[in-house]
């Protein structure tokens, strides 16, 4: 039985160590995601949406509706719902989109998201289109 050099140890050790460490960097560059914006994705994903805009404040809304109904446990103080909107301690009780919450949907509509079931995206669906 024939004992293996300390050289081709090395050699073997080395070659593991590159296949190893390209199979690592293959898998992570094949399953990177990228990063897209909300509207972007709506755009693909649900073309017949619409957002809610400066045109809907002072409107019912079920977005709105449901944006309080998810931010309650949360509690009034402003920076304990889920966008720290202003005004919050006001206007949580408020029945009609109030401004804040329409210029959010706007700005929110440019967040990235990884894909649709990142909760920045699915929250946007519930939250601001109707």
């Amino acid at each position: 039985m024939a004992l293996l050099s300390a050289g081709k140890i090395a050699t073997y050790t080395i070659c593991a160590g590159v296949v190893g460490s390209a199979g690592v960097g293959s898998y992570c560059y094949l399953t990177r995601s990228t990063e897209v914006t909300i509207e972007e994705l709506i755009k693909t994903d649900a073309k017949d949406k619409q957002f809610i805009g400066a045109s809907d404040h002072g409107k019912v809304h079920a977005g709105w509706t449901q944006y309080k109904t998810d931010n309650t446990s949360r509690g009034t103080t402003k920076g304990k719902d889920f966008w720290n909107l202003e005004n919050w301690a006001e206007q949580h009780n408020q029945e009609n989109v109030p401004e804040t919450f329409a210029k959010e949907c706007q700005e929110q509509k440019k967040a990235k998201v990884i894909g649709k079931e990142d909760a920045k995206y699915t929250n946007f669906l519930k939250w601001c289109v109707k």
